[in-house]
């Protein structure tokens, strides 16, 4: 964690600077430990994501909407409504970010369907690999064998907690 606390900007370090708020401790058990560091990289991850795609002066709700288009997880704002139903907005809301997507060039509706334009496609996977740079550059100090031994670690745990 250390070493994504002290990484260069961008990314900025909100997420992860109050993930650590919640650190229970060296006398914490080795579970309760684990979970916070898990947490730790999942807030990094977010504020990597932050940085990748904040410069392109869009809502948040809209870049969500355009991220489940770009999974393909839904296609209509009915869709888009029941997927993000726990995110508190309205469909005119939803409305609004497809519009401003519309606006950008990013997306396009066909019979009440939206689709991604090639440019959306472009921005959004442009965002994900530099969500991903942003987030592996800590990483950059280890050497490899660490990174194959980190790598057959969690593997190791991954069987583990799944009982193989």
């Amino acid at each position: 964690m250390l070493a994504c606390l002290s990484a260069p900007e961008p990314p900025g370090k909100w997420c992860i600077v109050h993930s650590r708020r919640a650190d229970p401790g060296d006398s914490a058990s080795v579970v309760v430990r684990i979970d916070q560091y898990l947490s730790d990289l999942a807030a990094y991850r977010d504020d990597a994501h932050l940085a990748a795609w904040q410069t392109h002066n869009i809502s948040a709700h809209a870049w969500e909407a355009l991220t489940y288009l770009w999974r393909g997880e839904a296609t209509t704002l009915a869709g888009l409504c029941e997927k993000l139903r726990r995110r508190g907005y309205l469909p005119d809301e939803y409305q609004q970010a497809l519009q401003e997507l519309i606006n950008k060039g990013w997306v396009e509706e066909k019979a009440c369907e939206y689709c991604l334009t090639p440019q959306g496609q472009e921005v959004r996977q442009t965002a994900e690999e530099l969500t991903e740079h942003y987030f592996y550059a800590p990483w950059n100090c280890l050497q490899q064998e660490e990174v194959e031994d980190l790598r057959v670690l969690l593997s190791r745990f991954h069987n583990a907690l799944r009982g193989n």
